[in-house]
């Protein structure tokens, strides 16, 4: 955008010179860097005054177009400004930027009001480098051409610095870059099909590159054809289509495809979101996989077992309904009261369900047979995971419960004492006690003292009496 003119003869300039001032950016610039990539020129020929008359401003009406770079890179374009003669005085000429169709802060750095001083006796040509905000974005506008120009400006005594009427002016030209955005739709993760409900199931589209205009794509959901179970639209998911908008500047954006759900036990099926008609882009992956999980399997149960130890211990897996997809279920043993590699042998593996077959699997655990007394019911588990097809548990938890085959042991005195009484005081008589075989549990006995026979000792007079457990 231009702007507005002030009316002013070439060649006329201020007694003061003024700073130079920023022109506000409405957009973050990026800022060129490191050395001078590129430079490029335009002339600008300037009117001085000669004996109280202006000559008229020359311009070099050739337009210079320059590649605006990645983000970060740095390329000038660089304007000279000169006399159209020598300057009889020193002469300062003030020239700024103006947005054409480039945007200022955007695609390149303002400039106003930039002094350019001639000392007495020259002409030029002097220099003024405008900075081009290189960027990665594709821009399809204007046949990827902006322009901008360098005008001769003046102040109109308010500190306004307004373009001269007929002042000299040259105009530039940012060539775009930056190559065509390619299009990209993902295969997002497998999504649970609803009992009855509808749930979505959302793609994202996005691009290589941003766009300064907004990228669109036609996109169909549709069966997948190449599919050994294809979900059928309508059935399985709604009629999609639409067109599909990446904002300016954006790189992606999301799709959604409403998933139907039922409560028939089917397969893990899919189908296909394909995208066509692209606009400010082109495809590069154009086809993305959908796919659907069933929630409507059987169910499955596993039985309790109870067995002397030392016996395999089998329990059974049973689906309460054959499916039509092959069904996978994860199984591990776990202690309760029962230890592993003491009590039983530990275990986990997986069960395999053909499809269409409800035959039980049988899981087998090992027992170890020991000669220890233990208590009467030691419990080991047998748990279900990780089942596949909508399977649910219809209890997911078998006992083994092993029964103890050892009796307990018996208790014995080790051998009758026969010891000297002694003259005086006292003498211990010590007994042992012992077990036939080993416990897990702890064994406790009562005993008491009592006169035998047939010679009985008296309490008191021969022994004390000790009681106790």
């Amino acid at each position: 955008m231009f702007a507005p003119t002030f009316s002013l003869e070439a060649g006329s300039r201020q007694s003061t010179a003024s700073e130079p001032q920023k022109t506000k950016q409405t957009k973050p610039a990026r800022r060129a860097r490191g050395s001078l990539a590129s430079v490029f020129a335009c002339l600008l020929t300037l009117g001085m005054a000669v004996a109280g008359h202006a000559q008229n401003a020359v311009i070099d009406t050739s337009t210079v177009a320059v590649s605006e770079g990645s983000a970060g890179s740095s390329i000038n374009i660089d304007f000279q400004v000169s006399l159209a003669g020598p300057a009889t005085a020193q002469r300062t000429v003030y020239v700024s930027t103006v947005a054409g169709t480039a945007t200022a802060g955007q695609d390149f750095e303002a400039r106003s009001a930039v002094p350019v001083v001639f000392p007495i006796g020259t002409s030029g040509p002097i220099t003024v480098s405008v900075p081009i905000v290189g960027d990665d974005i594709y821009e399809p506008n204007n046949g990827g051409l902006e322009q901008f120009s360098l005008v001769e400006v003046a102040d109109d005594g308010n500190g306004n610095f307004l373009p001269v009427t007929n002042g000299a002016r040259a105009t530039a030209t940012i060539r775009d870059d930056d190559p065509l955005p390619l299009l990209s739709i993902s295969d997002p993760a497998p999504i649970v099909e609803g009992t009855g409900n509808v749930v979505n199931l959302n793609f994202t589209i996005s691009a290589t590159n941003a766009s300064s205009a907004p990228i669109s794509v036609t996109y169909t959901a549709a069966a997948d054809p190449n599919a050994q179970f294809s979900a059928a639209p309508g059935v399985d998911f709604q009629n999609t289509t639409g067109t599909a908008v990446i904002s300016p500047g954006a790189t992606e954006t999301t799709i959604t495809v409403p998933i139907i759900g039922d409560t028939e036990d089917e397969t893990t099926e899919t189908f296909l979101v394909n995208l066509s008609n692209p606009v400010n882009a082109d495809i590069a992956k154009g086809q993305g996989v959908g796919t659907i999980t069933d929630n409507d399997g059987p169910s499955v149960r596993i039985t309790d077992v109870t067995q002397p130890e030392g016996d395999d211990f089998v329990f059974q897996v049973t689906l309460s309904a054959p499916s039509p997809e092959t069904i996978e279920i994860n199984y591990t043993t776990a202690p309760n009261s029962a230890e592993a590699a003491t009590d039983y042998v530990a275990q986990s593996g997986i069960l395999v369900f053909p499809a269409n077959s409800a035959q039980p699997q049988e899981i087998t655990i090992a027992t170890i047979d020991d000669n220890i007394d233990e208590p009467d019911e030691e419990i080991f588990l047998v748990n279900l995971s990780g089942a596949s097809g909508g399977v649910t548990f219809a209890d997911g938890q078998g006992r083994g419960v092993i029964q103890d085959n050892d009796d307990p042991p018996l208790l014995s005195f080790a051998r009758a004492i026969v010891q000297n009484e002694g003259d005086t005081g006292t003498t211990t008589f010590v007994f042992t006690v012992n077990l036939t075989g080993a416990s897990t549990r702890t064994i406790t006995v009562d005993y008491d003292t009592t006169p035998g026979s047939p010679n009985p000792a008296s309490v008191g007079s021969d022994y004390q009496r000790a009681r106790g457990t």
